[in-house]
Parts: C-alpha cells; structure tokens; sequence
C-alpha cells in the first residue's frame, strides 16, 4: 500500500508539485493500471488447496491430548471445552454472539470511519498546508507504520489477551482523533499532526488481523465467506457516510467532524466490551501466530507438555488436562491398591 502514495509522489514530483487536475488524473489512470496486478493474482488462488477441518474454528475441532491420557478423558474434555468460553461467565451471553457482536462494532466503527477517512489528504491541503508530495509520503509512511504495530501486536496479545489489546489499540486511536479535533492549534504543527495521523492510523488498523482471528475462531469454516462478506457491505457504507462527512465539514468544520466520528467510533469500540468476558485470553486449541495475521491449531503431533509451555497458566485448556490427569491417575492408583488387596 506503500508503493501508491510514492507512486503518486513521484508524479506529482515531476509535474510540478501542485494540486491541479491534470495532475490529479494522470495520478488516478497510474492508480488504475497498477490495481491491475492483484486483480489478476486473484485467479491464481485455488480452493482445493485450502486447508480443510484443521483450518476451522477452535470450538469445532477435537482437543490434541497426550498419548497416555485415556479415551474417556479426552470425551470429557472436549465436551467441556464446547461451553468453556471464559474464566468470567455471564448467562446472558455465549460464544455464539461473538461474531455478532464483532460485525456490528466493524459496522459502527467503519460508517463513522467513512465520514472523515477520504477527507484527510483535503485536510492535509487546506488545514495543514502540506503540498502533494508530502501528503503522499505521509500517505505512504503510514502503511509501514500499520506493518510494523501489526507486527509487534500478537507479542502484546499473548501477555494481555487478544480482546484487551483490540480495546487499548482503538481507544487510543479515537482518543488520538479526538484530540486532533479538539486542539485546531497543532493543525499547523508538523511535528505533532503528522505523528498523531500515522500513529492513530497504525494502531486502528493493527487491530483488524486481532479481529478476524477471534471471527475465525468462533465461526464454521462453511460461514466464514457469509461473514467476511461483510468488508464489501462496509466499504459500501462508506460512500453514504462519506457523503455526510462532507456536507458536515461544509457545516461544521474539520474540528467538528472529527469529534463527532470519535463519538461514533468510541460507541462502535463499546460493542466490544462484552468479548472481555466471552472470549478468553487464549483460545482453547489455537495460539497467535507470531505474524498477528493466521492462527494455527495445535495438531495431534504436538505433545501435550509442548502445548503447555505457550498456554497462559489460567487458561481452561490447562486447567481441564490438569484436572483430567488428576482423575485419571487417582482411578489407577485405586485400581492397583484393589488388585493388591485381592492379591
């Protein structure tokens, strides 16, 4: 996504720098044919090399356990698992409203998102002053800033929990935008608009990969393109709201758009508060993988004492083994006292 903006700079370099139309078309045909590419690509995936009933979600596969641990305990266990979703239990709701629960938040975050997010290089223009090459190499930086939070992010939700730090990231994120329009002065000031953009921009969007690896967990492998189908509704949103941005610029000022789509965005992130107690802080079956973008499962060729070493110390999984083995071991122990009395 980098490779866009610097595309644009370069071109804007050579024309001039300046905002003009025939510049901005000649940018928009290079932006058409470069699209190209990836849409091609496209047709190269082939779904018969998908992974299959390793790939669903953790909920709908069996629990890998240790050779020794007996046929019984591992029926116990994954029936157990089927209702353990977390440490804090709330009647009223199940792991069934989690994917609800996440596209209505997307829903609310993404509309109010569309209401400033194409307004920002006009902001960048008539309110910061920055001319096209430098809009564009912020443009570009902020991608990289986007890989890089991303790629720090599953360390972070291995030691908070995945739900715990898609909160921090898009609370930050709102506060951030709603700083920047409540303060109008630092409009002006490059080093602290710039750096509040991007970081606000990095943090917001590092939380998506979190997201969809709690979607993909709580959601069949057969429902998952029902769900993710929800990405094109959005960015069809996006052009309603986008339209309201617009007419409340016109209105009320950059200041004030900002400040209302924070408001919609902070209630958006609040849709979220209720996985803190649905979904725990690693997944029973499932570990993050260290690129914060797939999960993958434990298979049956990993021990259980190697699973262990990755599972939080609190997590049910380790609590259900510890307390299967328990069992299991006091049967043998009362089993072989009885063979010794008989002896």
């Amino acid at each position: 996504m980098a490779i866009g903006p610097l595309t644009a700079a370069a071109a804007f370099a050579v024309t001039g720098n300046k905002w003009q139309i025939s510049t901005l078309q000649h940018v928009i045909l290079i932006g058409l044919v470069l699209a190209l590419v990836p849409i091609v690509l496209l047709f190269c995936f082939d779904d018969d090399k998908a992974l299959g009933e390793e790939s669903d979600a953790a909920k709908y596969q069996p629990l890998a356990l240790h050779d020794t641990a007996s046929d019984d305990a591992t029926e116990v266990l994954q029936d157990k698992l089927q209702t353990t979703t977390s440490t804090f239990a709330i009647p009223q709701l199940s792991s069934h409203s989690v994917p609800y629960l996440l596209a209505t938040s997307d829903l609310l975050f993404g509309l109010a998102t569309g209401m400033t997010i194409k307004f920002f290089p006009i902001f960048f223009l008539k309110q910061v002053g920055l001319a096209p090459v430098a809009t564009n190499f912020v443009m570009a930086a902020t991608p990289l800033a986007v890989a890089a939070v991303a790629a720090g992010s599953p360390q972070l939700a291995h030691l908070i929990g995945r739900v715990q730090t898609i909160l921090l990231f898009k609370f930050c994120a709102v506060a951030l935008l709603a700083l920047i329009g409540w303060f109008p002065a630092i409009w002006t000031k490059l080093s602290i608009i710039i750096p509040a953009y991007v970081v606000r921009t990095a943090i917001m969007d590092s939380a998506f990969p979190l997201q969809k690896s709690i979607l993909m967990d709580y959601v069949p492998k057969g429902s998952r393109a029902r769900w993710n189908s929800l990405d094109g509704v959005l960015i069809f949103g996006w052009s309603g709201t986008a339209l309201l941005g617009g007419m409340l610029i016109d209105k009320i000022g950059f200041g004030g758009t900002f400040c209302l789509t924070a408001l919609f965005q902070c209630i958006g992130v609040c849709f979220l508060l209720p996985l803190l107690f649905i979904v725990p802080k690693h997944q029973a079956g499932h570990l993050l993988d260290t690129s914060g973008l797939t999960a993958y499962s434990i298979t049956p060729e990993m021990s259980t004492h190697s699973v262990m070493a990755d599972v939080d110390v609190e997590s049910p999984v380790e609590q259900l083994l510890a307390s299967a083995r328990t069992q299991e071991n006091q049967e043998l122990h009362v089993g072989d006292e009885s063979s010794s009395l008989h002896a």
